[in-house]
């Protein structure tokens, strides 16, 4: 049992004591998220201890990184230069495990060097595919394969009216005719149409559709049916002010729900202001951390996101405690699991993603699970 001593700054003086009881759950959660989690900006003017970031990231359980790609220069015949991993491999270095890469190639990937004829050229032609076959097998021999990476070209194509569409598709054909084993990840936005996400649905393995809250995307179903891989993202305006869990929990909850396997928010901490004070003009409404004194604060928001990942652990441990059963041949405490796990994620979104509700819902899964 521990007491909580809690002092408002603009009420001097004034102290609440909490008591708090911890109780441990003898339940262990596997050492990696089956739930793809990725923030954008935790490389940022705004929080420049490095170190404590990744340590802050690992901690929450993101496990998708954008990696830089290796630049290299051509000659005028078409050669490609060495290509320089120091940045991609001073990130490898710093990640978990196993975690999945977002990385943006485009034509310019390659440049050219002296008196070089210049992109689109055909000398530019072979070395692009030099550099796509060099690439690839660079991070084969990091141990980084094709089911661990995908090329993000452009940020939400979807809007500007469709010029990005275009320069996606265009992108992702070009390294698909050299190789068409790597995977093209599209998070399309909220400007897209229906013959958008139609044409990214033709060269895109992973789609990532925005999440709005509160609504509905209207391409949701038609992106669930035919992507093979569906991931969602959040990016809302005042999401400084959601303390509410389901604007974090949502994706998800709901996300499990229909089956999505990855979630991605907008932002880690991608603006060198005082975020503390926001919002501002500048806009400082979508941070998740605050910079500390040489480390980062971690907000109720961030911590929420951290809980809901742990929760999406939970339910594909029900998933795999299902499959274990039915292997042994126990069909009863399969079909029991399975139904559980479906009341369980239908209880969490019918209540509005409720915190209440979720540490209900919490605790009946570490029981189920320890039966």
């Amino acid at each position: 049992a521990w007491n909580l001593h809690v002092r408002a700054l603009t009420v001097p003086g004034q102290v609440l004591d909490v008591p708090m009881r911890w109780e441990i759950s003898p339940l262990e959660l596997p050492e990696q998220s089956p739930l793809k989690f990725h923030v954008w900006a935790y490389e940022s003017r705004g929080v420049p201890f490095t170190d404590a970031v990744y340590r802050d990231l690992i901690e929450h359980h993101v496990n998708v990184f954008d990696l830089p790609v290796p630049k290299a220069e051509y000659a005028s015949d078409g050669s490609l230069g060495a290509l320089d991993w120091s940045a991609a491999d001073q990130l490898i270095a710093r990640v978990p495990p196993d975690p999945f890469f977002l990385w943006s190639g485009r034509e310019t990937v390659v440049q050219p060097g002296e008196g070089a004829p210049e992109v689109d050229s055909d000398a530019w032609r072979r070395a692009f595919e030099q550099f796509v076959h060099a690439f690839i097998a660079g991070l084969c021999e990091r141990g980084i394969g094709y089911d661990r990476h995908a090329n993000y070209i452009i940020d939400e194509p979807g809007i500007a009216g469709g010029e990005r569409v275009d320069l996606h598709e265009r992108v992702a054909k070009l390294f698909l005719s050299v190789d068409p084993e790597i995977v093209i990840f599209a998070n399309p936005a909220g400007g897209a149409t229906i013959e958008h996400i139609e044409r990214l649905l033709d060269v895109s393995s992973i789609l990532d559709p925005i999440w709005f809250y509160p609504g509905h995307y209207v391409h949701l179903p038609l992106i669930l049916e035919h992507a093979p891989v569906v991931w969602s993202y959040a990016c809302g305006d005042g999401a400084k002010d959601r303390t509410r869990m389901e604007y974090y929990w949502a994706p998800v909850w709901r996300g499990a729900q229909l089956g999505m396997t990855g979630i991605g928010f907008w932002s880690y901490a991608g603006r060198a202001i005082d975020m503390w004070q926001g919002p501002v003009p500048n806009g400082c409404d979508w941070e998740l951390v605050y910079p500390g004194d040489g480390t980062v604060v971690p907000s109720h928001r961030w911590q929420g996101l951290r809980l809901g990942v742990q929760d999406y652990m939970r339910l594909a441990m029900l998933n795999d405690a299902a499959d274990a059963a039915r292997e042994r041949g126990d069909a009863s405490r399969a079909d029991e699991l399975t139904s559980r796990r479906a009341e369980f994620i239908d209880r969490v979104v019918s209540s509005g993603h409720d915190e209440g509700v979720a540490a209900e819902v919490r605790a009946e899964m570490r029981r189920l699970l320890l039966d």
